[in-house]
């Protein structure tokens, strides 16, 4: 990161598990040592990395995935059976899944949206049944339904992630529910599946029928900006920066704990309001207009809080 001088080295494991605990293990046994290795659970490979850092004494961080319950028996938490474990960020998919359905319903309340028994009809879209992303963003789903007693959610039914999946199972779920008048898709992909449906079926969306998806995939993007989607979810691929700057503080003594030692990070909405700010400087996707420094404690004093945020980039350009 050429903002705080950190000498960064990414090594790339081709979808290998073995070539994965290769690279790393390469790294940890080296002469002159890494300050740090920032890595994620890989096909399972993750508490290998853990106890290769241990008898190294090299610390790590973990992200973008982490451990699977039963390994987390065994090892804990960051810093609580392990020393060299300095701290995790994984992305908040159970929170995506909620925003991702609070903003659906929002908008689809403001639009009047409401069937004849007054309530918001939806039916939902969901990935590979066994992913734990998958999981997670049912019960973020499921949790704003809950909380809301004028959403009736008919079913979710999988579609696998997959754009023809979507487009296909879609029509069979609005005929089964034609009150339906939200579609929550697990994925950018699925929910661009359910606009390729409905534009053959001549529904005119963000109108009489309201989808979105998580991911920010520059497809889904663009679908928010024509007026397609209502929202996309996303930004999770920022947590490499944000890790980032928690060691470079850390390295200069300024330690992230309590707050940051184990994060769940919360993934940003891009909607109506913001798409046209965040596609005008970020279309192209050159990071490097972001001044990094503003967001660390060691080169703000005054900073009490990280504010790691797509609204606290784009403050930068306002």
């Amino acid at each position: 990161d050429e903002d705080l001088g950190i000498e960064l080295t990414v090594k790339t494991a081709n979808w290998s598990h073995i070539k994965f605990v290769k690279l790393a293990k390469e790294t940890l046994e080296r002469d002159k040592k890494p300050h740090f290795l920032i890595f994620k659970n890989f096909k399972k490979q993750g508490p290998k990395i853990l106890n290769m850092a241990e008898e190294n004494d090299v610390n790590v961080f973990m992200f973008n995935a982490g451990l699977l319950p039963e390994n987390i028996k065994i090892y804990g938490k960051p810093r609580e059976k392990l020393k060299r474990w300095i701290g995790q960020m994984i992305p908040d998919d159970k929170g995506a899944g909620y925003d991702l359905a609070r903003i659906l319903i929002d908008e689809s309340k403001e639009k009047k949206l409401f069937a004849s028994d007054g309530k918001i009809h939806m039916i939902g879209l969901s990935g590979l049944e066994s992913d734990s992303p998958t999981i997670l963003r049912n019960q973020g789903l499921t949790l704003a339904v809950q909380e809301d007693e004028l959403v009736m959610l008919h079913q979710i039914i999988p579609a696998d992630w997959q754009f023809e999946l979507a487009k296909n199972r879609f029509p069979q779920l609005l005929k089964r529910y034609p009150d339906s008048t939200i579609v929550w898709a697990a994925n950018d992909t699925m929910g661009l599946g359910v606009v390729a449906a409905a534009k053959t079926m001549g529904i005119i969306l963000n109108n009489n029928l309201l989808t979105g998806g998580i991911d920010w995939t520059l497809d889904g993007l663009q679908a928010v900006n024509d007026g397609e989607f209502a929202v996309s979810i996303g930004g999770h691929f920022m947590e490499g920066g944000w890790v980032l700057l928690l060691l470079y503080d850390y390295y200069h003594g300024i330690d992230f704990v309590p707050d940051y030692v184990d994060v769940l990070s919360r993934m940003s909405a891009l909607t109506k309001q913001n798409i046209q700010q965040y596609l005008q400087h970020f279309s192209d996707h050159d990071w490097s207009k972001i001044d990094f420094k503003k967001f660390s404690k060691k080169e703000n004093s005054e900073l009490k809080e990280y504010e790691f945020s797509i609204d606290a980039i784009l403050k930068q350009f306002e």
